[in-house]
């Protein structure tokens, strides 16, 4: 973290995001789950809109976007709305051992590669699992799913129903 060219924002995101000026290479997005409206505005058309707005031409970001396992339409929500604040969104996932299977989505202005170039001695990631991580069998496929605006909370009430039916 004391890296020169890592800059840390601690405020409230929304506000400060669309005030914010600059570009970003990368931008790692790690909220809670949209459990309630409050949440679910980070996870809007809007809030992506401004957050690709400070993204580098080349930068890519990367937004936590639960379990495609056990919530997929929530999942593939994450990204349609990507998609539809002008973003090209590829989702991947993960086993995590204290979540389970769960879901990220990366995005970028343009095209993002099939593969990255892997550095050597990583522990989990290599050229060979890397593949996998983009791999989404049946019931992890992507589905039609709705875009998350402000105004409706799309994703809150399906995150709701699909983890309810998983809790209960």
């Amino acid at each position: 973290l004391a890296s020169p060219r890592l800059r840390v924002e601690n405020a409230d995101v929304f506000r400060w995001v669309s005030c914010a000026a600059g570009q970003y290479d990368a931008v790692i997005v790690d909220f809670p789950d949209p459990t309630e409206f409050s949440l679910g505005k980070l996870y809007t058309e809007n809030f992506y809109r401004e957050v690709a707005r400070l993204l580098a031409p080349d930068g890519v970001m990367t937004v936590q976007s639960t379990s495609p396992l056990i919530a997929p339409r929530s999942f593939w929500t994450v990204a349609s709305t990507l998609e539809a604040a002008g973003l090209t969104a590829r989702g991947y996932h993960a086993y995590v051992p204290s979540f389970g299977e769960w879901g990220f989505t990366m995005a970028a202005h343009g095209a993002i590669p099939a593969q990255a170039t892997i550095p050597p001695g990583l522990r989990f990631l290599t050229p060979a699992s890397e593949p996998l991580l983009f791999h989404f069998p049946p019931d992890m496929a992507r589905r039609p799913a709705p875009v998350n605006r402000l105004d409706n909370q799309a994703l809150v009430r399906s995150f709701a129903e699909e983890w309810g039916r998983y809790d209960g």
